[in-house]
């Protein structure tokens, strides 16, 4: 199955994503024009989608954000669900690099309202805990 999601609930959600295009080398590239800031709130808003199969939520509530990233940070601190953003290094476009970003809770609660069809049955934190204490 497909994984579908939809942050046109999220507030300011064109300000989440970044327009693509296909890459002729394969996989997606982003259009000419768009800013590196831009590229970074797309490159969070789609690590957290993947990110809900993982802590076993498939929505971001005004209600359960704080425990969406919770349960991000122990993802991260088990070595899994990194994120990565661009930083310039330099003049040049070309003087980049992407070090590992540890998600913050305004990372999540920009994007309330966010949701997936990942996860069927949400799971509770003792069911989140069981299967991070079987993946170690």
């Amino acid at each position: 199955m497909p994984l579908n999601w939809n942050i046109g609930q999220c507030a300011d959600w064109e300000e989440l994503v970044c327009e693509s295009r296909p890459s002729l080398m394969g996989g997606s590239e982003y259009l000419p024009g768009s800013t590196n800031e831009q590229r970074n709130e797309d490159r969070i808003t789609n690590h957290l989608v993947f990110a809900t199969m993982g802590v076993g939520m498939n929505q971001i509530t005004a209600k359960n954000f704080k425990e969406f990233h919770r349960r991000i940070t122990v993802l991260e601190e088990a070595g899994d669900h990194r994120l990565r953003l661009c930083v310039l290094t330099g003049d040049g476009e070309d003087e980049f690099r992407f070090p590992e970003t540890p998600v913050t809770l305004e990372m999540v609660e920009r994007r309330i309202g966010l949701s997936t069809n990942a996860v069927g049955k949400q799971l509770t934190k003792a069911e989140f805990a069981a299967k991070v204490e079987r993946q170690s």
